[in-house]
């Protein structure tokens, strides 16, 4: 999982997870269907790598970067996913995901109660 004291932008980690993911997926699938049951176990790969790129984190707020919310007919709907695959920015504190973390940029979400009634 992709901390604050990550160096990359989490941006950047994104898509490279989900390269990553497609083609030990597709690799993986050929190989077995084409060659041998046995590289079946290539595809647990694809599975443990989807469940990072779901827990990445805004390194800011901490709010994992899928979690997303919409207000309908005054009823709060949370879903995760969406149509973008590589979000820009989070929603709750609008930290850039293009960037790397800087410490001067953190700040208390417990201090914050727009930020607590947002997300």
């Amino acid at each position: 999982m992709a901390t604050t004291k990550s160096r990359i932008p989490i941006r950047k980690l994104a898509i490279v997870l989900l390269i990553l993911i497609l083609s030990n997926f597709f690799g993986g699938s050929l190989l077995a269907v084409y060659y041998n049951q046995v590289f079946l176990w290539i595809l647990a790969l694809p599975i443990a790598l989807s469940l990072w790129l779901v827990s990445l984190r805004c390194p800011r707020c901490r709010k994992p970067i899928y979690k997303k919310v919409k207000v309908v007919f005054g009823v709060t709907f949370t879903y995760w996913g969406g149509f973008n695959p590589i979000p820009d920015k989070c929603d709750r504190c609008q930290f850039d995901f293009g960037k790397i973390y800087q410490s001067k940029d953190a700040i208390s979400v417990g201090s914050n109660k727009n930020l607590e009634q947002r997300g």
